[in-house]
């Protein structure tokens, strides 16, 4: 599967927030993109993501990660950030 460049854009700055456990961060590289993006660039995190007709049901799946991530400071795979 391959992802629009936006998607990817998305994923790293969700990714950046999460690990470093900023929500109100995490939360704003979600804002305002359409759901399919934010599903894709979830998908791309490590977050799952769940088959339904109800697009706010999605969305809160994975709002539900996204917080978690963000208490836990890693990514959608769990992991943690490393210093470079």
């Amino acid at each position: 599967m391959s992802y629009l460049p936006e998607h990817l854009a998305i994923a790293e700055n969700l990714t950046a927030a999460t690990c470093a456990g900023s929500l109100v961060d995490a939360y704003a590289a979600l804002k305002g993109h359409p759901p399919a993006s934010i599903v894709s660039a979830a998908l791309i995190c490590g977050y799952s993501c769940i088959a339904t007709r109800n697009q706010r049901k999605s969305l809160n799946h994975i709002l539900a990660q996204v917080s978690e991530a963000t208490r836990r400071r890693t990514d959608g795979f769990g992991l943690r950030a490393t210093a470079h």
